[in-house]
């Protein structure tokens, strides 16, 4: 029981850190996401007065767009990353376990 209660808290306790670095890790690309549609807005307005087409600036939002996605599935692959490593560390300490079964 004592045993059983240790590895539920360790696996409570990773669960928990691996949920703070992604939210942390989440938190940064959303932000800098909104902020480049309020960066790209504000310089389009800022030039269409001054004379840039309204090609350009869908031009360029679409790149926003598309740098943003790439960030976004950056995350993702962050919290893939995080589920291998777990997981691999789990086999490697099966691997490492030593049977008490003796084979004659």
């Amino acid at each position: 029981m004592r045993r059983y209660g240790a590895h539920l808290s360790e696996v409570i306790a990773a669960a928990l850190r691996r949920a703070r670095i992604t939210r942390d890790f989440f938190r940064h690309p959303d932000f800098c996401g909104f902020g480049g549609v309020v960066a790209v807005l504000w310089q389009g307005g800022a030039r269409s007065c001054r004379g840039i087409s309204l090609r350009a600036l869908s031009f360029l939002s679409s790149v926003r767009a598309l740098c943003g996605g790439a960030v976004g599935s950056l995350a993702s692959l962050f919290g893939a990353y995080q589920e291998a490593v777990g997981a691999a560390r789990r086999v490697f300490d099966l691997l490492e376990t030593v049977s008490s079964v003796r084979i004659p």
